[in-house]
This record gives structure tokens, C-alpha cells and sequence, in this order.
């Protein structure tokens, strides 16, 4: 046997190792790390943020929204309203409705939402260290739908034939309404009107396809808006559906919708519409962007007359003091199998705050950790 190979088989036979093994198992021994392990355990321990991580965050902090792909709109995702939801609109509708109770303060619980999922926003969302401003939208569209082309599709009108119609309370959210902004790009005609106003505006506001825009999210700073706000959202609607016409369209962005009241106001809403969409907006966008409710192909039915008075006497009603409406349309119609609004509803909100959820816990800890 060769000399060379006599000695390996030696060395093996006798237990030997290389000098670089034998000095790989002192150090395990003696509980010395490698250099390279070393480092990656140290920046473990003082939790440096690999590069592209920490890239993004600061693209984040600084308020750079890399550009959104925009995705087409499938058929299926629509909410085709069913005819029968008309049903109840056929009888005449009155204070026979509406359900009055204590004030409620706080949204403890909801049959339209995981209540674990609200129990976990409330905990996040009411903390007095919570900068509403870190969480409000900027002019950054946090959508990830065209939604010009999304309200042209299927029509045989062209963009010049359409007009939107921009129903706010106060004159400063305007400028920072990324939507409105947007859609301002694709539709030349657009009209601004005050919310006291805008009946008095009607004869003025041209006869073209109207869009109706409103957007709730500017009109109070909190992350937990509707309460707040329902009575405001009530009347606005009452006022736009006085306003709309045949083939008509309806944008109304809301923070959320977990309520009995306000999702009976919307379902009274379907009732006059052909089909409707809820778009949520995309990971980026801050807690309190929402949703935004797109209602297309008005219907102006017999009954419409009838969902405004019902709406007017809504917004007059007195309740006694300490007491509020709490439920507008009886809560066993919104939960009828046969109207699969339920369901649509059950899952939007889930979603929704989970995504609301992920989006404030995300830049509460870029604060935190100072980045």
C-alpha cells in the first residue's frame, strides 16, 4: 500500500482528524461559535431588518407607494341584487321598523363580523397613544381596481357622456380624496356639492349619466367612525337618491360596516340598484380607508318613494334621551337566505378588519422600533 493512503487509514483507524475538524470540535466543546454563524446570530439578537425588509419600510415611512398592478373585474364578483329583495319595500314601510335602544359608545359585537376579530380591533384601535394622523389616507389611490374602467364597462356611452357628482361636508377633504382624484383623470365633467346644498343645486347639475360620489372617510378623524356618523351618511343618501335618474351610478366609501343600522341602510339602497360592488383597498393603505361601495344601474322602482320617506323619517325621528335608533330594517330580513346578503356581508367585514387589523399593528411597530 502506497505510503500516502497507509497513513490516512492510519489516522482513521486511530480516531485522527483534520486540523481544521479537530479545531471545529474544540470550539463546539468549549462553546466557541463559528465567525460567520457568529454574525448571523448577532443580528438576530439586536434585530437588524435585512435590507430589503427595512427598504420597504422606509419606502413606507416616507409615504412612496410603489405603483399597484391594476386586475380586472370578473362578473362573479358582483352582488346581482335579487328582484326579491324589493319584496319588502312593497309594503309600506314606517316606524314599525326601526328598533330603539341604549346609546351604544363602543361596537362590542356584531352578527356581521367575527366577534373575536372586534374584540382584538377595539383593543388596538381605542389605545390613547394611537395617532389617528399616522393611519388617515394621502393622495396615494389604495386600490387595486380601474375603477373608471370598472364603471364604463358595459355601457356604450364613452367618458365625455358621464359626469360625477361630488357630495362632501367639508370642502377641504376634496383635495386629498385619492379616488375622486383619480376618477377626475377619465371623467372631465365633475361637479363639487355641499352636502346642505345640494338639492338646491339639483336644476344646476347637468343631465348627463351621473355618478354620485361620496366618500365618509374625511368627515370625522377616528379610527372608529360609524357610530359616529351614521346620521350625516343617512341624509346624504336620502338627498343623492332624490338626485339620481335611470342607469344612474352610486360610490359611497365608508370605514366599515358592522352595524345593524348602517347595513340596513345599505340594504335598502340595493333595492334600487341593479348590481353592486364592494372593493377593499389594498395592504398598503392605511386602517381607516375602508370600504368603498359601488352600486351601478339605478332602478328607479314604484317603491323608490317609499325608501325616501322611509329614510326622511329616519332622520327626523326623535328617540327618547339616552336612547338611539339601533336597527333600521328588521335584522331577520338582512338575514334571509333567500337575499345572500348575509353571507356577502359576513365575509367583506372579516376581511376587512383583518386587513385594518394588519395595517395599523404594521406602522404602530415602524413607530415603535423607530425605523
Amino acid at each position: 500500500m502506497p505510503k500516502d493512503e497507509k497513513k490516512k487509514l492510519d489516522d482513521q483507524e486511530c480516531g485522527m482528524m483534520s486540523k481544521g475538524e479537530k479545531r471545529k470540535l474544540v470550539d463546539q466543546e468549549h462553546g466557541i461559535i463559528p465567525k460567520d454563524e457568529k454574525r448571523k446570530l448577532d443580528d438576530q439578537e439586536h434585530d437588524i431588518i435585512p435590507k430589503d425588509e427595512k427598504r420597504k419600510l422606509v419606502v413606507q415611512k416616507c409615504g412612496i407607494i410603489p405603483k399597484v398592478r391594476m386586475r380586472k373585474v370578473d362578473d362573479q364578483e358582483w352582488y346581482f341584487i335579487p328582484k326579491k329583495v324589493l319584496d319588502p319595500m312593497k309594503f309600506k314601510v314606517g316606524r314599525n321598523w326601526l328598533l330603539t335602544g341604549k346609546k351604544v359608545h363602543q361596537i362590542q359585537n356584531s352578527k356581521f363580523c367575527n366577534p373575536m376579530l372586534i374584540d382584538l380591533w377595539n383593543k388596538v384601535s381605542y389605545r390613547t397613544e394611537i395617532n389617528i394622523q399616522n393611519h388617515m389616507p394621502t393622495s396615494h389611490y389604495y386600490r387595486d381596481i380601474d375603477l373608471a374602467d370598472l364603471l364604463l364597462k358595459g355601457s356604450k356611452q364613452s367618458a365625455d357622456k358621464f359626469c360625477i357628482i361630488s357630495i362632501y361636508l367639508k370642502e377641504k377633504e376634496l383635495d386629498n380624496d385619492s379616488t375622486l382624484i383619480e376618477l377626475k383623470k377619465v371623467f372631465n365633467k365633475c361637479y363639487n356639492c355641499d352636502f346642505s346644498t345640494v338639492q338646491n343645486d339639483e336644476v344646476k347639475l347637468p343631465q348627463e349619466n351621473r355618478i354620485i360620489y361620496i366618500n365618509s372617510i374625511y368627515w370625522v378623524e377616528s379610527l372608529n367612525q360609524e357610530l359616529k356618523i351614521k346620521q350625516d351618511v343617512t341624509e346624504v343618501l336620502c338627498k343623492a337618491i332624490k338626485i339620481m335618474k335611470d342607469g344612474n351610478s352610486l360610490i359611497i366609501c365608508i370605514q366599515s360596516l358592522l352595524t345593524r343600522y348602517m347595513a340596513g341602510i345599505i340594504f335598502m339602497l340595493l333595492s334600487l340598484f341593479e348590481k353592486c360592488l364592494c372593493l377593499l383597498p389594498n395592504d398598503d393603505a392605511p386602517a381607516s380607508c375602508g370600504q368603498m361601495w359601488i352600486l351601478k344601474n339605478f332602478r328607479k322602482s314604484p317603491y323608490t318613494s317609499r325608501v325616501i320617506d322611509y329614510l326622511e323619517s329616519i332622520i327626523h325621528y326623535k328617540a327618547p334621551e339616552g336612547m338611539e335608533i339601533l336597527e333600521t330594517v328588521p335584522v331577520e330580513t338582512l338575514c334571509d337566505n333567500k337575499f345572500k346578503f348575509y353571507e356577502y356581508l359576513l365575509e367583506l367585514n372579516n376581511n376587512n378588519i383583518q386587513r385594518r387589523l394588519s395595517s395599523l399593528i404594521s406602522v404602530e411597530k415602524e413607530i415603535v422600533i423607530g425605523i
